[in-house]
């Protein structure tokens, strides 16, 4: 028997989007209202008690309904359960029920019910889009290839300078790009030098320790036939300047609106003709457009406009983006803009995004690109705005307030903080900084005598509070709230300096 499932109007289509695949037998009520916030139990309860529900087990609402369901259970003689506050997590909610794995509750909302059951479900989702699609236009690499055309960004991370790296440098990059989410690894090369004799023992290097496709940025002509010989899974960039290798590479190129002598046209029109000239060599089934994306005020939405007009000349060929030109060349906290650039890409069919941490500001830029590129892809495919999907961004801010303090604190005496009195000078003093990790050095008498290293603020000040080091209260509370501003910047990548604020 199906799942008579409750929703209003403006909701109707992705409800439906959710349902359909899941092998759950549902039917869906569109209650006369359009969003479900307007929604209340009795309405619903008045609306469905002359309805037909013999051939439905069970009804479903929305879990943003307040109070208790099992008055619709009164009305209707049919079990009734609030689902997820979110659709996106109605199709786990649904496999769970169906599957007896749990069940529902009258009172809370289902993914307060099934949080790991909802979580497991969407790792589950976006593992599926990573293997072998039924249907894609490039593969790119062997051993875990990524596949293009399959309606998610996949995330090139730039190793910047590769060539004048040390070997376990270079491995490290390349291991953090990956644990970070990056779907390719690229070897960036020097501009104006010629290290095509390294790139052999790079790529070889990586390989040994990454099962990863591998690319390499640069326009030197030498470069380009070296990384091809090597095995790489894709080359970036050619130009009207070194166009002539593609008759002579097998492997998958991005190619770029960039002319002879380095000149890049503004205007979508004149990129599109000079990408004409560029692919007249090319074999068309291994290329990779990039309109190339321009800094903010410097010629961004006209590059934004080249991406449009591209992808409308050329409907069916895999293209790029290079997030990196804006996050770099801006000072602004990164995580919302890779998640406005991932959207852009989204909407336009983009399969790849380019980006690199090659300055303090950037650092996590992978990351970000990577969980905005799978918010984008479960929002289009569930047909609901990027919120409420299980994923975010958010840093510094938070979607909801908690609750209030409780009522019990009505009445209670309340005391006004004011000035500190002036710590005890004790024997020890305590110098903290953050790099890698946070360490706090002691000190007797201005000499250096004991170091504590580690990432918790909480395991900080329990070693040294064990070892005996702090005596007066005031100043334990100085190095507690010091060490937790150390673990913020920390978390966040942010510089820290004792008694400075961190905003």
């Amino acid at each position: 028997m199906p799942i008579l499932l409750v929703t209003a109007r403006n909701a109707e289509k992705s409800v439906n989007a959710c349902v359909k695949g899941l092998g759950v037998p549902a039917r869906i009520h569109v209650c006369d209202a359009d969003v479900a916030a307007l929604l209340s139990l009795e309405k619903i309860a008045a609306e469905l008690s002359g309805a037909d529900l013999r051939d439905v087990s069970e009804i479903i609402i929305p879990g943003t309904i307040a109070g208790d369901a099992s008055v619709i259970s009164e009305k209707t003689g049919k079990p009734c359960f609030k689902g997820p506050r979110h659709i996106a997590d109605l199709p786990a909610a649904l496999r769970a029920v169906s599957e007896k794995r749990a069940s529902l509750s009258c009172l809370l909302p289902a993914d307060e019910m099934l949080g790991s059951e909802i979580s497991a479900e969407m790792a589950r989702e976006l593992l599926l889009v990573r293997e072998r699609p039924a249907k894609y236009s490039m593969k790119i690499g062997k051993k875990k290839p990524v596949y293009l055309g399959a309606g998610i960004s996949s995330v090139i991370a730039e190793i910047n300078g590769a060539p004048g790296l040390k070997e376990r440098d270079l491995l490290d990059k390349a291991a953090y790009y990956v644990s970070s989410g990056a779907d390719i690894v690229d070897i960036g090369m020097v501009s104006d030098e010629d290290n095509s004799k390294k790139i052999g023992g790079m790529v070889d290097s990586i390989r040994s320790r990454l099962d990863v496709p591998l690319s390499v940025d640069t326009l030197n002509e030498k470069e380009l036939l070296a990384a091809a010989d090597a095995g790489v899974d894709l080359v970036l960039s050619v130009d009207l300047s070194n166009s002539a290798v593609l008759g002579s590479i097998s492997v998958p190129a991005v190619v770029i609106p960039r002319g002879a002598k380095g000149d890049v046209p503004a205007s979508p029109a004149a990129k599109i003709s000079l990408l004409r000239k560029v692919l007249r060599a090319a074999d068309m089934k291994k290329v990779i457009l990039d309109p190339l994306l321009a800094p903010l005020n410097f010629g961004f939405s006209d590059s934004v406009d080249s991406y449009i007009q591209v992808r409308k000349a050329y409907p069916g060929t895999p293209m790029m983006m290079g997030a990196g030109n804006v996050t770099e060349m801006l000072d602004a906290d990164s995580p919302g803009v890779n998640a406005l650039l991932a959207g852009i890409a989204s909407e336009l069919g983009i399969d790849l995004l380019f980006t690199t941490e090659g300055s303090v500001k950037t650092r996590g830029c992978v990351r970000e690109l990577s969980t905005a590129s799978k918010m984008m892809y479960l929002s289009k495919k569930r047909n609901q705005a990027p919120k409420d999907l299980g994923l975010d961004l958010l840093v510094l801010k938070d979607k909801r307030m908690k609750a209030p303090p409780p009522d019990e604190l009505k009445g209670v005496k309340s005391v006004r903080a004011r000035a500190a009195k002036p710590c005890i000078l004790e024997d020890a003093e305590f110098r903290i900084y953050v790099y890698g990790d946070i360490a706090v050095i002691c000190y007797k008498a201005d000499r250096p005598f004991l170091k504590f290293s580690g990432r918790s603020a909480r395991d900080l000040y329990s070693a040294i509070i064990g070892r005996g080091l702090l005596k007066d209260p005031s100043h334990a509370a100085y190095l507690g709230r010091e060490l937790s501003k150390a673990e913020i910047a920390l978390s966040l990548g942010k510089d820290y300096v004792q008694d400075e604020d961190l905003f």
